[in-house]
This record gives structure tokens, C-alpha cells and sequence, in this order.
């Protein structure tokens, strides 16, 4: 009913960003997901907080492909 509503509108765009929080376990895995959460996402950068800084580091080396999923799942 809300895409409906909001079709066209900015919120439009909003809503289909939020989606990022219920596809993130799929999209990075349970091991990932469980040491990396999404926390913002404002003009078009998502912001994810990490366990420490090793895992920051390691979510660089895959940033790529965790946007590639990310993108996949979001259509």
C-alpha cells in the first residue's frame, strides 16, 4: 500500500532504501552479518558499523561484491 501511495514521490526512493536493512543478512551472509550492521544510508552511501577494526578492513577487501549483492536484491 506504501509503494503505492508514495509512487513517483521521493519517499518513493526512501522506501526501496530501507529495504537494505531486511535483505543485509542475505546479502553479506550469517558470518558477516552477525559482526557488521547497516546503521545509515544517506545520498546514495550506506554506512555499516563493524565489531572492530579488522573486520572494517575486511569488509573493504569485499565492498564490491557486497554492493553487487546488495543491488541484485534490491532489483
Amino acid at each position: 500500500l506504501l509503494t503505492e501511495a508514495l509512487r513517483g514521490k521521493p519517499a518513493e526512493r526512501r522506501l526501496k532504501e530501507g529495504r537494505i536493512w531486511l535483505l543485509w543478512d542475505e546479502a553479506v551472509g550469517e558470518r558477516i552479518a552477525s559482526l557488521a550492521r547497516p546503521v545509515s544510508f544517506r545520498d546514495g552511501t550506506l554506512t555499516v558499523a563493524v565489531a572492530n577494526a579488522p573486520w572494517m578492513q575486511q569488509l573493504n577487501f569485499l565492498k564490491v561484491g557486497i554492493v553487487e549483492k546488495l543491488n541484485a536484491l534490491l532489483g
